[in-house]
Parts: structure tokens; sequence; C-alpha cells
């Protein structure tokens, strides 16, 4: 039997996309979250979904079975699942607490004295804006990483054939 591995690798990377980002993005987690799904978090499983299918391939064989498809798929949403509760709400609760400790400064206070919406901007928006930079700049890391526009893009493809 001949398998075209490349072939089985898009269609795991789609449903595991899928599946993650929607079950993330519908706020079906396994524990639930101090903050809520947003643009950052999403791209932060964006990024670790394409990490973890570039280590499986990278690791095991292709997929032939309907179960051990599923049972990948079980496993990609547990591992961002724990990514999300390790990494990503640590990271969110730093920068809040980095916030404020900076609001609580001398010079931001000042901020608030001569120009009150700079010093708002700064109290609603500065981990927001933090978060899209650091998701944008790991997505970005991660897609090159793995050459996961080889899947996007037909032209890019590379089809192994594995007897």
């Amino acid at each position: 039997m001949v398998l075209v591995q490349g072939k089985y690798q898009i269609s795991e990377l789609a449903a595991a996309l899928i599946g993650c980002v929607v079950l993330f993005m519908g706020n079906c987690n396994l524990l639930p979250l101090q903050h809520p799904p947003d643009l950052p978090g999403v791209l932060f499983v964006l990024s670790s979904v394409i990490l973890l299918h570039h280590l499986r391939v990278v690791r095991l064989p292709p997929v032939q079975e309907l179960w051990r498809f599923l049972a990948e798929l079980l496993c990609f949403y547990l591992a961002t699942q724990m990514l999300i509760l390790v990494v990503w709400d640590q990271f969110h609760n730093l920068l809040n607490i980095v916030r404020d400790s900076l609001m609580n400064t001398r010079p931001v206070l000042n901020l608030l004295v001569n120009t009150p919406k700079v010093f708002v901007f700064m109290r609603q928006n500065f981990c927001y804006l933090v978060q899209v930079l650091v998701a944008l700049i790991t997505t970005h890391s991660a897609v090159m990483f793995t050459q996961a526009m080889d899947y996007a893009l037909p032209g890019r493809r590379q089809y192994q054939y594995i007897d």
C-alpha cells in the first residue's frame, strides 16, 4: 500500500486547527480560564497547534486509522489546553502585574494630570497591545520554523510516497 504523506499531514493539521481554535473560541475549555478568548489567545492556540503538529510529523509516521486520528486530535486539544493554562494565562497575569506597577510610578501619574487620555489608553490597552505583538511574533515564528505555508499553498506542497 502506498501512502501519500503530504495529504494526510494537511488533513491532520486542518482538523487540529479547526477543532482546537473553534473549541477555544467557543469557550469549551477543560478548566475555566480567567480571561475570555480573544485574538492574541487564538493566535497562541494556532501557533501551538502548528508546533505540536510539526513535532508529531517529525516523530511519528502518517495516520492510517480513524481511531488513531481522533486520538491525536484529542491529544492536540489537551496539549493546547495545558499550554494555555501554563503559558498564556501566566503571561497575561504577568502583564497585568507589570501594568499595575507601572501605573503607580511618578512619571505615569504625571501623565494622568497632564494628559489623561494617554493615561487611560495605557491603563486599558497596554496589555492587549503587548499580547497581540507577542502572539503575532510567536505565530510568525511558528509558521516559518515549521514551514506551514507549504501546507496552505498547493504549489509548495511536497509529497512523500511511503510503502
